[in-house]
């Protein structure tokens, strides 16, 4: 290897060490001395470079989700005041964190659904047809009245 060759492998092996610590690009390139815009270039152009970067980022969201389903199910402990003191702590719980979980984790059951129903088929309805109902529909719902950008 020569010299500017090895010189770029110890920048991306820091820039990698300070990633896995930070966990932000542009904190771990100003770290090492490199523009976040190069870390993208080698992202690109390097294979285990780009390997390396998204082990750590799945590492991250990993520790991530264990704190989330941490302090949905086990909580953690807040302290209580009272005239300036400390007088306990009280254990306090996620319920948005718990939403998440399930809905990441099962969303076949917990996850948001929209079902459509009626089988409207508007391929077998004439233009005034079409017109008819998307007047009815914007009378219904308060909506505005030129809907044809959209449809």
């Amino acid at each position: 290897m020569d010299v500017v060759a090895d010189f770029l492998a110890l920048r991306k092996s820091k820039f990698l060490e300070a990633f896995e610590a930070t966990r932000s690009v542009r904190a771990s390139a100003e770290a090492v001395g490199v523009s976040a815009r190069s870390i993208y270039r080698w992202r690109e152009k390097d294979e285990s470079f780009a390997k390396a970067m998204l082990d750590i980022s799945a590492a991250s969201l990993m520790v991530a989700e264990d704190e989330l389903f941490t302090r949905a199910v086990y909580g953690w402990e807040e302290p209580v005041f009272f005239e300036g003191q400390q007088c306990g702590t009280i254990r306090k719980f996620s319920d948005s964190n718990l939403q998440f979980y399930l809905r990441a984790n099962a969303p076949e059951k917990y996850g948001r659904r929209l079902q459509i129903s009626g089988g409207m088929d508007l391929t077998k309805l004439t233009d005034e047809q079409i017109d008819e109902r998307i007047a009815a529909a914007e009378k219904r719902f308060g909506l505005r009245d030129d809907l044809s950008d959209v449809l």
